[in-house]
């Protein structure tokens, strides 16, 4: 269990990071880890249209169609295309990435060894 999941740069237990998505390309995930470093990769990712069941572009609830569009130009197909592709480069990369320590600060010591003794007093159900 992570209590705080976070984007780069805000010193959260878990990360949350979208190159080819939110910012830059997919490839950049190396370079992110170097500069915002963690141990959990959280999330990552990126959008695609989905499909009806004729197999016809549909709309999804919350999908930030400004943010797909400045991405991929095509279709459904070529937005899911274009979704595995990040996801495969994002995963390859992570898996070929050395796991660094992570340099804690005093106070995220602190309260992750607080965390710790929270979750070892909590009564057994």
């Amino acid at each position: 269990m992570f209590p705080v999941v976070g984007g780069p740069g805000l010193d959260a237990d878990a990360g949350s990071y979208y190159p080819g998505w939110d910012y830059g390309e997919a490839t950049d995930i190396g370079t992110l880890l170097e500069r915002y470093p963690t141990d959990v990769v959280a999330e990552y990712g990126a959008g695609a249209l989905p499909a009806d069941a004729d197999g016809a572009a549909a709309d999804a609830a919350g999908f930030d169609a400004a943010k797909h569009d400045s991405r991929v130009a095509g279709d459904h197909e070529d937005s899911q295309a274009y979704q595995a592709a990040v996801l495969r480069t994002i995963s390859e990369r992570l898996r070929a990435h050395p796991r660094r320590a992570r340099r804690r600060s005093p106070a995220r010591s602190r309260r992750s060894r607080r965390f710790s003794r929270i979750r070892r007093r909590a009564p057994a159900r």
